[in-house]
């Protein structure tokens, strides 16, 4: 069981580097912030949110990079080599979801390699979500996972720039079991792209060797099995394309 921490225990040094982390955090969210909004966003991340904040990211950079909620379990072994170009927010609320739904997991592993939000901007996955890294994983800048959704690279898991993945889509690159069929063995784990301009719907789920090209669209409780061309968009189980041409916005 994850302990939660009492703002006793932490240090007058701690408590001071937290006050800066929202001062800084704050600035630089200035263009999308105003009165109403800072209140809720200091109780999105709280003390223990920020602190796990400021431990993780001047792994990564001099700045504050990986922000996460307060409701969030964090483990990530020192020889994994994380990358970020802008800015990583995991397990703040959403608009979609609320932490009251449940806390995250993220767990990254001394064998991953992690790229995140690549090009600039902010890559975010919501509440609710487990998100485990022994890969290559890699997140554009301004994509997004709303939250309550399970996130597993073994292997290699790629998702593009801007992006919009709603709430309880599950995403893997391995079956997590082997199977035989016919008496031979299946691959088990295979890398998952998804590119830029996807918009995946609520509770689809996306399985290993999936290919989803830019501009598609993945309907709501679709699984996915295999690739999704460019401009389509598919539908069921598992999913088959019932539009061409089209776009979303």
């Amino acid at each position: 069981m994850t302990k939660i921490i009492k703002s006793a225990e932490y240090s007058l040094m701690e408590k001071t580097l937290f006050i800066r982390f929202q001062i800084d955090y704050l600035n630089a969210n200035l263009m999308v912030l105003n009165k109403s909004s800072i209140l809720p966003l200091a109780k999105d991340i709280g003390l223990r949110g920020a602190l796990t904040s400021i431990r993780y990211s001047l792994r990564t950079s001099p700045g504050i990079n990986l922000v996460f909620g307060r409701k969030v379990s964090v483990s990530i072994k020192p020889e994994a080599s994380i990358e970020c170009s802008g800015r990583f927010d995991f397990g703040l609320n959403s608009s979609a979801v609320h932490d009251s739904t449940g806390g995250s997991r993220l767990r990254i592993d001394d064998t991953a390699v992690v790229r995140i939000a690549m090009g600039g901007g902010v890559a975010r996955i919501g509440p609710g979500s487990h998100l485990r890294i022994e890969g290559n994983f890699t997140m554009g800048g301004s994509s997004y996972i709303s939250g309550k959704s399970n996130i597993t690279c073994r292997e290699e898991l790629k998702i593009g720039r801007d992006s919009a993945i709603a709430w309880g889509v599950d995403i893997m690159d391995t079956n997590m079991h082997h199977h035989v069929i016919e008496g031979e063995l299946q691959n088990y784990e295979a890398p998952v792209v998804i590119g830029d301009d996807v918009w995946i719907g609520a509770n689809a789920t996306i399985l290993p060797g999936v290919t989803i090209e830019n501009n598609a669209i993945v309907a709501a409780n679709s699984v996915v099995t295999g690739t999704v061309e460019s401009g389509t968009m598919v539908a069921g189980n598992p999913a088959s394309v019932v539009a061409t041409d089209v776009c979303w916005y």
